[in-house]
C-alpha cells in the first residue's frame, strides 16, 4: 500500500475517474437510523477504545464514556485487562469519573462504599447483613481483547467474546511492524461534537480535502489528492503522499516521511502514523447530530528532555488542536447543520472519494 501511494505521488497529478456515490442525508440525521446502528453496529461489535499503555501498569484504571455508555478499564495485579460498567450494582452510582488512568487497589463507591478489586469481584459491603446474598454480585463485564497493542471492547454481555471483523488479522500484522504495540501515551484528548459519527469517519478516507481544509496547518507536507487506499475485510488501509517522495533521493528515507499510513478499524477508529508519533481516534455516536471523540497520541517513548517534551506538545497542538478539531472536526459540524438547508435529498462523492463507499457498504452489510 505504501509504495503504491510512492508511485502515485511521483505522477504528475493525481489518477481517478469520474464517478458518482449518492448517500441518502437521513443516515446521518434520523433517530430511526441511530437506534439501528447502536443495536446492531455499536452494540454488537467490538470497538477499539483506547491503546494498551493507557493501562500503563498492574493495579490501574480509566473510566470512558464510549458510545454513552460508562465504562471503567482496568488492569489487575496480575496484568490482565478487563472492562466492567461504570455503576454500582448496588444503587447504580458511577464508580470513577471519566479522567487520566488512576493506580487503584480497589473500585469504591462513593455512595455507600460497596468495593470490588480490579477483577470485578466485589469485596466488600458495609453492613452485610442488611443485604440477601442475591444482592451482592460482581461488577458487570464486558468483553474485552487486547490485540496488537489495542483494547477492543464490545458493549453487549455474552459468554463467548464476539469475533473481531473480518481482515482484522491482516491489518494487525501491519500495525505490529509499524510498532504500534510498543508505543506509549503522550496525550489524550475527549470531546463531544455537533456532527454525526460517520461524517468524522468520511474525513479520514479520502484525501481530497487535504490542500483544501487543511491549507494552513498540514496540507504544505502532501501532494495533492494523492491517497491510495485498500479494502482488508470491512477495515480500510490507506496511505497519503508527502511531498518529500518526489525529492531526489526519496528512496532512503524512512517510510512515514514518504506516506503517512492510516488504517481504518470498522466502524469508528482511526490509526494514523505520523512520520514520528501515531495518533488513535475513534469517534462514537450520543444522537443523531452528536459525536464523543477521544484521541490518545502516541510516541515510541515519554519524552526525557524538556526539548523532546516541547516538541511533542507542539506536534499535539498541530494535530489535535489544529487540524482535528479546528479543521475537520469543524467541518465535520458544519455539514451536520448545512443538512438543514441542503436542497436534496442526497450527499455527492466523487471518484477521489471512493473509500467512503466502501464504509457505507459495511455499515449496508449489517442490515441483511
Amino acid at each position: 500500500m505504501a509504495d503504491l501511494a510512492v508511485a502515485a505521488a511521483r505522477e504528475s497529478k493525481p489518477t481517478c475517474a469520474p464517478a458518482e456515490r449518492r448517500i441518502p442525508i437521513s443516515r446521518y440525521v434520523g433517530e430511526a437510523e441511530l437506534d439501528w446502528e447502536r443495536k446492531t453496529i455499536f452494540g454488537r461489535l467490538p470497538l477499539v477504545v483506547g491503546h494498551a499503555s493507557e493501562l500503563p501498569a498492574p493495579s490501574s484504571a480509566l473510566a470512558l464514556e464510549i458510545a454513552g455508555i460508562p465504562i471503567i478499564l482496568t488492569r489487575d495485579a496480575g496484568g490482565t485487562a478487563r472492562a466492567f460498567l461504570n455503576a454500582c450494582r448496588h444503587r447504580a452510582t458511577r464508580l470513577l469519573p471519566p479522567g487520566p488512568c488512576e493506580a487503584k487497589k480497589a473500585l469504591v463507591c462513593p455512595y455507600h462504599a460497596w468495593t470490588y478489586g480490579l477483577d470485578g469481584a466485589l469485596i466488600h459491603v458495609p453492613r452485610a447483613e442488611a443485604f440477601l446474598p442475591t444482592a451482592k454480585v460482581s461488577l458487570a463485564q464486558l468483553p474485552l481483547e487486547e490485540r496488537h497493542g489495542l483494547l477492543w471492547v464490545t458493549l453487549s454481555f455474552g459468554e463467548q467474546p464476539p469475533q473481531l471483523p473480518a481482515g482484522t488479522a491482516e491489518i494487525g500484522e501491519e500495525l505490529e511492524s509499524l510498532g504500534l504495540r510498543d508505543l506509549v501515551l503522550f496525550r489524550r484528548a475527549t470531546s463531544v461534537r455537533k456532527a454525526n459519527w460517520k461524517l468524522i469517519a468520511e474525513a479520514f478516507l479520502e484525501g481530497y480535502h487535504i490542500a483544501r481544509l487543511h491549507r494552513t496547518s498540514v496540507s504544505p507536507f502532501f501532494v495533492d489528492s494523492v491517497f491510495a487506499a485498500e479494502r482488508a475485510g470491512h477495515h480500510i488501509r490507506s496511505a497519503s503522499a508527502r511531498k518529500a517522495a518526489r525529492e531526489p533521493g526519496a528512496g532512503d528515507l524512512p517510510l512515514r516521511e514518504l506516506v503517512t499510513p492510516s488504517y481504518f478499524l470498522f466502524p469508528s477508529t482511526v490509526v494514523v502514523f505520523h512520520p514520528d508519533f501515531v495518533s488513535v481516534a475513534s469517534f462514537t455516536p450520543l444522537a443523531p447530530d452528536r459525536l464523543q471523540w477521544h484521541h490518545s497520541m502516541l510516541v515510541e517513548r515519554a519524552p526525557e528532555t524538556e526539548k523532546a517534551r516541547r516538541h511533542f506538545e507542539k506536534s499535539y497542538q498541530l494535530i489535535e488542536e489544529q487540524v482535528f478539531s479546528r479543521e475537520d472536526l469543524f467541518a465535520a459540524e458544519e455539514m451536520q447543520a448545512g443538512m438543514l438547508a441542503h436542497a436534496g435529498p442526497d450527499l455527492v462523492f466523487g471518484g477521489l472519494e471512493a473509500p467512503v463507499g466502501w464504509f457505507h457498504d459495511a455499515i449496508e452489510s449489517h442490515r441483511a
